[in-house]
C-alpha cells in the first residue's frame, strides 16, 4: 500500500522551503515549489493561481487567489464562492465551515472544508476573509493531502491595502 506523503514543514521550521507573497492586497506564504502566478479569467473571484505539478497534465496542489474587494461584503463574497465552487471543481461537496474573529493583523476568517474530483476523494479549503481593507478569497485544491501547505497558508494570511 502506498504511503501518504509526508506533510510539508511550516514556514518557521524551513523557512528556505516557502517564499512570502502579495497579490493584490492579499499577503501569504508558498511554498517555493508552487509555479505561478497562471492568470485566470472567467473564475471569479480568482484571479491567478500557483500550482505544483504531478505532470504534464495534473497537479498535486492548486493554490487560487482573489485580489482585495473593497466593494463586496462578506456575505456577497461567500455566495460567489460558493457558486463559482460547484461550478469550478468537480464533484464539489462541501465538508464543514469554522470561522475566528479578527486578531490584532489577522482578519476575520471563514475557512471552508470541501472534498471534490473524479471520485470526491480530494480534499480542498477556501479561506474567506474580511478586514475594513476589504473581502478576500484563497483556495487549496489538493490531489494530495499536505497539511503542512495548508497550515502555513491558514497561519500567514493577512490583507494590505494595495499600492496604488
Amino acid at each position: 500500500m502506498k504511503q501518504p506523503q509526508a506533510p510539508s514543514k511550516s514556514p518557521q521550521d524551513a523557512p528556505q522551503d516557502w517564499t512570502s507573497m502579495n497579490f493584490s492586497g492579499i499577503s501569504l506564504s508558498l511554498l517555493s515549489s508552487l509555479k505561478g502566478p497562471t492568470r485566470r479569467s472567467g473564475w471569479p473571484p480568482y484571479a491567478v493561481s500557483y500550482d505544483l505539478q504531478a505532470n504534464d497534465t495534473s497537479f498535486e496542489q492548486r493554490v487560487l487567489l482573489s485580489g482585495i474587494d473593497a466593494s463586496t461584503t462578506a456575505d456577497g463574497v461567500r455566495q460567489t464562492v460558493n457558486l463559482t465552487s460547484s461550478y469550478l471543481f468537480e464533484n464539489y461537496s462541501e465538508i464543514g465551515r469554522v470561522s475566528w474573529e479578527a486578531s490584532g493583523d489577522k482578519p476575520a476568517t471563514e475557512r471552508v472544508a470541501f472534498s471534490w474530483g473524479p471520485a470526491t476523494s480530494w480534499l480542498g479549503w477556501t479561506w474567506l476573509f474580511a478586514s475594513q481593507v476589504g473581502t478576500g478569497v484563497v483556495t487549496l485544491l489538493s490531489t494530495t493531502l499536505d497539511d503542512g501547505l495548508r497550515n502555513g497558508i491558514e497561519n500567514s494570511l493577512t490583507l494590505t491595502r494595495q499600492q496604488q
